[in-house]
């Protein structure tokens, strides 16, 4: 198996209409600091996978449940002996994240696989991940293998949080009441990482190694905090997923980029539709071998050449990512110029302001400041929006809604607390309205 090939590569300015090829995968001269970038994606193997879909079969996986069947069936190729226990209140759901899923209302029953013989006594090196989407967020279990586990708990007052191995908390409010989400955990030696919807939020230094035996899905590992919701997709492989990997599960077509010249690589993951992908098929639907094109719209570039890089996290059937190619975008980036002339009576022409003739009678000189854009970005003259800067981090200008983040790290809302609104009366567009002491923002890290 190989990776999809991306080819074809071209560029343009944001809203408008006119590509131009890129020159061996390289944007030249872009003079606007946010380019789209739009590519030919095809793969001669399994069919590309667009937007978000189901996980399926990848390389290393040793249990896939898909839940299409019931009772649930194993279909890794591995045929783990799967069942059901204290089916009270178990059921399969035809409202899963694809298809069908596994519904539990917190009776006790819960799914089990007895054992996984694929996984050593000692594994050192694996992921198990699924889809959920919680009813009631307090103390459930998601999944579970001999202590490895997304629990979602209710601890102290941390509603949300995603409890992994060693009872080791990501942080209150990563889970969200009715909303679809997606855990990895993976474990690469000694170190293990949390994962929801496609973005790491935490890690450790150690990893429960003993995985051969019970895995308990929607209840711990003794089958009690059984689950109040929906899952679905649930798998475990035999090998840490990269973090490339992990953001195409999520969104087949996140975004990978680097401002300076591959130090830091930002993954953003996001499903926003200007934001990510928006995948338009020629003589093809998702899940084909023929090709498709995709484009983006990046985040604020810095003026190196360079420095400015990005890459598409596409997959297939199979789980094969492209990671390349690393597509550089060059900005014709410098500050604004300013010239600076005087009049020194009215009515006069205005010439350099070197030491101009004023009389007694004209003591205040009119001075005209002409200021210049260069480029990428346009001039901004007196009361403006802040904007992304080249150092940005965070950017919400509330414009859409729920907000998201466009200073392209992907640090978008994941919760609206109590009575926040968007306002249509912002200083500049629309704003955040709060009027009570519950309302706010939360953006997961």
């Amino acid at each position: 198996s190989s990776n999809p090939s991306i080819t074809n590569v071209e560029c343009r300015k944001k809203n408008e209409t006119t590509w131009v090829a890129a020159a061996g995968n390289a944007c030249a001269g872009m003079d606007i600091s946010t380019p789209t970038v739009r590519m030919d994606a095809q793969d001669a193997n399994s069919g590309l996978m667009i937007g978000q879909q189901p996980l399926g079969v990848s390389s290393g996986t040793v249990l896939y449940l898909d839940f299409e069947e019931w009772p649930p069936v194993d279909k890794s190729g591995y045929n783990q002996v799967v069942s059901t226990r204290g089916a009270d209140g178990l059921t399969q759901a035809a409202s899963g994240r694809f298809g069908y899923g596994v519904a539990s209302n917190d009776n006790g029953g819960y799914v089990s696989v007895s054992t996984v013989p694929q996984l050593s006594s000692n594994e050192q090196n694996y992921t198990i991940e699924a889809w959920y989407k919680v009813t009631d967020q307090g103390g459930r279990g998601v999944l579970n293998i001999n202590g490895v586990n997304a629990y979602i708990a209710d601890s102290g007052g941390s509603v949300g949080n995603i409890r992994t191995a060693g009872n080791f908390d990501t942080g209150r409010d990563h889970t969200r009441k009715n909303i679809w989400e997606y855990v990895a955990i993976t474990c690469s030696g000694a170190a293990n990482k949390t994962y929801l919807n496609g973005k790491q939020i935490a890690s450790g230094s150690s990893c429960n190694a003993n995985l051969n035996g019970n895995l308990n899905i929607a209840g711990a590992f003794t089958g009690a905090n059984a689950f109040n919701g929906t899952i679905d997709e649930v798998r475990v492989v035999r090998r840490a997923l990269s973090p490339e990997e992990i953001a195409a599960n999520y969104f087949s077509g996140a975004r990978k980029l680097t401002r300076d010249g591959g130090t830091t690589w930002i993954i953003d993951p996001s499903t926003f539709t200007d934001y990510a992908l928006t995948p338009s098929t020629i003589n093809a639907a998702n899940g084909t071998t023929a090709v498709v094109k995709a484009t983006s719209t990046i985040g604020f570039w810095n003026a190196n050449a360079a420095a400015n890089q990005f890459v598409l996290l596409l997959r297939d059937r199979v789980g094969n990512t492209s990671t390349v190619p690393q597509t550089a975008v060059a900005n014709a980036l410098s500050a604004p110029t300013l010239a600076i002339q005087c009049q020194a009576h009215d009515n006069d022409s205005y010439s350099d302001c070197g030491d101009p003739t004023v009389t007694t009678n004209d003591l205040t000189p009119n001075i005209q400041l002409t200021a210049t854009s260069n480029g990428p970005a346009p001039l901004r003259i007196s009361s403006a929006p802040i904007s992304i800067s080249s150092d940005t981090v965070l950017y919400f200008d509330f414009e859409e809604w729920p907000p998201r983040d466009q200073s392209g790290y992907g640090n978008h809302v994941s919760s609206i607390q109590a009575g926040a609104i968007q306002a249509a009366s912002g200083f500049h567009g629309k704003g955040l309205s709060l009027t009570a002491a519950a309302d706010g923002l939360i953006i997961s890290r």
